[in-house]
């Protein structure tokens, strides 16, 4: 069997999410596959609407607010989205988006937050897979994650938990208390 014969079996016989990721991932010849449909089948489906009417705004607190393991947290229910073929070409998807463009410019206002780089880090993880990486607010949200990292590489000392702690410390110029450092060497 050929990589075409297996895309035709795919565009034949999948569901709209396989239908839709099987033309715009795989195949190279879309002229004789109708996308339009395609994407009007998977908007339809069932399983893109259970997730469509899921509310990401959450009542937990901090953090609890974008990574958590329930479904309708901002982190799963985008990336679950993301999975099933939307992206920033999809009016439905954009929504949630223009909503993360805000968390992301809220958080990069905010100042003297341990776990700022991981919450931006994690909103910028499903914008640039969806095609927002050429806003300009992802753009500096990514240069200051790289800048980040070359200033994590430069300190030389590598052990993750205090090279974190230097940097927020160098940030925010504040020491935290020994049990956190104890805490976040694993030593409790």
């Amino acid at each position: 069997m050929t990589s075409t014969d297996l895309i035709n079996w795919l565009l034949e016989n999948g569901g709209p999410v396989i239908r839709y990721k099987t033309a715009t991932e795989l195949a190279t010849d879309q002229v004789k596959i109708d996308v339009e449909k395609l994407r009007s089948d998977l908007l339809k489906s069932e399983i893109v609407q259970k997730w469509l009417q899921l509310n990401p705004v959450s009542k937990l607190p901090g953090i609890y607010a974008l990574h958590h393991s329930r479904s309708s947290i901002y982190e799963n229910l985008m990336n679950k989205l993301i999975q099933l073929g939307l992206n920033s070409t999809f009016k439905a998807y954009d929504k949630f988006a223009q909503e993360s463009l805000e968390i992301l410019r809220t958080l990069m206002n905010l100042h003297n937050i341990f776990l700022k780089p991981f919450l931006i880090s994690l909103i910028l993880s499903f914008l640039c897979r969806s095609g927002y990486e050429n806003e300009e607010l992802v753009r500096l949200a990514l240069d200051r994650r790289f800048d980040a990292l070359k200033d994590f590489v430069q300190l030389k000392k590598l052990d993750f938990s205090w090279s974190l702690y230097g940097i927020w410390r160098k940030q925010t110029g504040k020491e935290m208390g020994r049990n956190r450092i104890n805490f976040l060497d694993g030593e409790n």
